[in-house]
């Protein structure tokens, strides 16, 4: 059976589930678990989406994006539950190809410098390091990265 790509709300059981084991294992990893910097109510927005990618009835990955403004998107909450498996690649493609459908031209996002794995997974990806922004310009604990995007 093929993978199978599933546009939910962040609130649904299968995107709690996952979310709630990205908790787990970002304050594992850093300490926090990242929940104050996730808000399942801007899904109700225009220009965002999270998805979660299943396998067979198993629900193996997740990720999202929001608006930060007309041309740029955030990911959130991007999380695999094995990672290298390619999980988290097909995730990342997903969520590009929804940032284009929705006019993004530039994809960004924040991570804790000290969970190298995610770090990177992004700069494999073709994410480069940027200029903090929002509330991470305040934190000397994450990394900013941004990629732009080509129709």
């Amino acid at each position: 059976m093929s993978f199978e790509i599933i546009k939910t709300h962040p609130d649904s059981p299968e995107a709690k589930n996952l979310i709630e084991e990205l908790s787990h294992s970002l304050y594992a990893i850093t300490g926090d678990d990242g929940k104050s910097s996730f808000n399942s109510q801007v899904f109700d927005l225009p220009g965002s989406s999270f998805i979660v990618l299943r396998k067979s009835g198993v629900d193996l990955a997740c990720g999202s994006i929001w608006p930060i403004s007309d041309d740029v998107c955030e990911i959130k909450r991007m999380y695999s539950k094995k990672p290298g498996q390619g999980f988290g690649w097909i995730v990342l493609r997903e969520l590009e190809k929804l940032a284009l459908e929705f006019g993004y031209k530039e994809i960004w996002l924040s991570t804790r410098k000290i969970n190298k794995q995610a770090v990177d997974f992004y700069l494999n990806n073709n994410y480069l390091i940027c200029e903090s922004y929002g509330k991470y310009k305040q934190s000397s604990k994450s990394i900013c990265l941004s990629k732009k995007l080509r129709n």
